[in-house]
């Protein structure tokens, strides 16, 4: 689960996802959902799923990439 502190995230951007170690990945986002709902935009405060690539670790950092 993500939440998303500020501003909104929407299918198509690219995210950079960061571990605890540095490890860090980035990918396009493809699909989101909250509830089991499909989204196309999370907005400031929601948490929801994001379909990823590769495994990711608890506690992992999530930014967008500009």
């Amino acid at each position: 689960m993500i939440k998303l502190d500020k501003g909104d995230l929407k299918v198509g951007d690219s995210v950079k996802i960061v571990d605890k170690a540095g490890n860090e990945s980035t990918q396009e986002v493809r699909s989101m959902q909250i509830e089991h709902a499909d989204i196309d935009i999370a907005k400031s405060k929601d948490q929801f799923g994001l379909k990823v690539t590769s495994p990711v670790k608890a506690n992992s950092e999530v930014f967008k990439v500009k």
